[in-house]
């Protein structure tokens, strides 16, 4: 499993406003600039214990991949990073938070050594408004590996995603009210940004006609018996808990589809609506997510969060047990459902820093708050405008709305200086992982995947590597490193690769025992 992030870019030069020409120039950059723990954000390396540990450790990247297993390049106008393979969603979470370490590193050090481009901010993030202009950057395309057999059985997971939003999307503030006749922060709050773009349930297509499922058949999962799983509707999450939980459920309803014969599920009237009044089932979770949706059957209807329940329920009969992390998804689905449930009028204040949405909503309310203390009603009315009053917010006012969007985009800016999230600690943003474990992944592949083999001559050898992409690496010497067939490998043998920083010969001698090592005709 693995995650694809779409980060944005703006510039303070007006020719490079959108940071597209620069989000080019940054996998390139990295190539030439390999990033050593020197390049990252004190505020992050200071709540890290280990940071000793990587002093002499580079970041290198020959081609599109990092030599910790990553991906980095551009695509359809903006800077995308994908995680290395992973095997637990605790990596997952944990290298999806390195990757957005390492995306704001490299844009510190592209600023610093270019000073012409101006004045740089990086987002993660679906939607928002910048500079009076709603732009759209990306969202986050998840990756699971499927068995083949099981693929027919794709139908019964589209009730799953379209309601699971309501514990893993990332929260929006709308440049259009909900409710036309109720103007507070309420009626401008969405659940996923992202659920205004789905067109269509699944197909080859992935940004003219954005999908819920990608179908396309090829990497990373290239396998007789296994095949990718591509969800393209995700919303990034600066909590890891909400990544973590959100792979962990899929990979629970994924397990349904494959392993229990003949598992139905609810099936919903209309998923997606179309492009006139009628919004479908997943924009109105996301506007209205409390409120029932109508099934097919008998015009019977259901709740967001009783589907939620009929798949977690699921989940409990037949995976209960099984191992640690199983269990943990399943005690976290089920507390997260209950908060949910009980948050129509309070967001649950424990859960901030960890469910994505409510953290949203509540350090925007925060910000809300603060500006209402600090400032008299007259500094109130000077800012927002004649008329307006400090004791609430109405977002009919242009002012306020500005005033609000510009927070939603504070949100989402990776700078831990600006950044709102991270005015919460970053052991309560890397849990159920710790800043520590983080830390490793921006520099160590995953030794349990195919990512190590991939990573390792990138780290110690990079000069003999030709080219790289997910299932082979051409070496120099005419030898190719062929992964396509390769399911698994010893986690503690290829930690021992790294750790010894063993010969190039050597780890020849390991990859040919192995069957990998394969000789150019």
């Amino acid at each position: 499993m693995g995650i694809e992030t779409e980060f944005g870019l703006t510039s303070s030069i007006e020719d490079y406003t959108d940071g597209t020409l620069i989000a080019q120039l940054l996998p390139e950059f990295l190539i030439k600039n390999p990033l050593t723990i020197r390049d990252f954000d004190d505020l992050f390396l200071k709540q890290c214990k280990n940071r000793g540990e990587f002093n002499d450790d580079v970041l290198n990247c020959v081609g599109q991949f990092m030599s910790n297993g990553d991906r980095i390049y551009y695509s359809s106008q903006h800077l995308e990073i994908s995680t290395r393979d992973c095997r637990s969603i605790f990596d997952v979470a944990a290298a999806d938070q390195a990757d957005t370490r390492i995306f704001e590193a490299l844009i510190r050090k592209f600023q610093k050594q270019n000073p012409v481009y101006g004045l740089l901010r990086g987002f993660k993030n679906t939607v928002s408004l910048c500079g009076g202009q709603q732009i759209t950057w990306g969202g986050r395309h998840e990756n699971y590996q499927m068995e083949r057999s099981a693929w027919d059985g794709m139908s019964h997971l589209i009730p799953f995603f379209l309601t699971r939003q309501i514990l893993t999307a990332s929260g929006n503030v709308r440049t259009t009210a909900i409710n036309s006749y109720w103007k507070g922060f309420d009626s401008y709050f969405e659940l996923s940004p992202r659920s205004n773009f789905i067109k269509s349930l699944w197909g080859p297509d992935t940004t003219s006609a954005r999908t819920l499922i990608n179908t396309r058949d090829d990497d990373p999962f290239v396998h007789p018996m296994y095949r990718r799983f591509h969800f393209i509707a995700g919303d990034p999450a600066n909590c890891s808990y909400t990544t973590a939980l959100a792979f962990g459920m899929t990979h629970l309803v994924l397990r349904l589809i494959e392993e229990v014969k003949n598992f139905k599920s609810p099936v919903i009237e209309d998923p997606l609506g179309d492009a006139n009044e009628h919004q479908g089932a997943m924009r109105q979770v996301s506007a209205h997510p409390y409120l029932p949706i109508k099934l097919k059957d008998e015009d019977k209807s259901m709740t967001p969060a009783k589907i939620q329940r009929f798949y977690l329920e699921s989940a409990e009969r037949e995976f209960a047990g099984t191992d640690s992390e199983t269990d943990w998804i399943l005690k976290n689905w089920r507390a997260r459902l209950d908060d949910f449930e009980s948050s129509r009028n309070a967001i649950p204040l424990d859960t901030v820093g960890l469910v994505e949405w409510f953290t949203r909503f509540d350090l925007i309310m925060k910000r809300v708050e603060l500006v209402k203390r600090v400032l008299t009603n007259d500094e109130y009315q000077t800012h927002f405008g004649d008329g307006a009053r400090s004791d609430h917010i109405d977002l009919s006012n242009e002012r306020d709305l500005e005033f609000i969007m510009n927070q939603n985009l504070e949100y989402d800016d990776v700078d831990m200086a600006r950044g709102l999230p991270y005015s919460i600690p970053m052991k309560v943003l890397c849990f159920p992982n710790s800043p520590e474990y983080v830390l490793s992944k921006i520099f160590d592949p995953a030794f349990d995947t195919l990512s190590s083999i991939r990573a390792f001559p990138i780290q110690f050898y990079p000069d003999k590597v030709a080219y790289v992409d997910w299932n082979k690496i051409g070496l120099t010497d005419g030898v190719t490193l062929n992964l396509e067939q390769t399911l698994s490998v010893d986690a503690d043998e290829t930690a021992n690769l790294f750790m010894g920083k063993v010969s190039f010969d050597r780890f020849l001698k390991y990859c040919n025992e192995r069957g990998i090592l394969k000789q150019n005709s």
